[in-house]
């Protein structure tokens, strides 16, 4: 359905009108928020990989202009 996988879907329950909290229906809200967190981390994660990759793609082009010019 809409193209989501299963896994990222997140059960969660408004709390606005509850008096007394259930402990099984609590558990489900950390969960997703478990979730939610390590989603957050692989993200960062990957960002973190491509801001490196581009950083040494740079610094190589930087030092094969460097050798090019130092070869004129």
């Amino acid at each position: 359905m809409f193209g989501l996988q299963l896994n990222n879907i997140l059960p969660v329950q408004n709390y606005v009108s509850e008096m007394e909290l259930d402990v099984d229906t609590s558990i489900l809200a950390l969960l997703a928020l478990r979730q939610i967190l390590n989603l957050t981390e692989d993200y960062m994660e990957g960002l973190q990989t491509k801001m490196k990759r581009l950083k040494v793609s740079a610094d190589n082009y930087e030092q094969s202009s460097e050798e090019a010019n130092d070869k004129e």
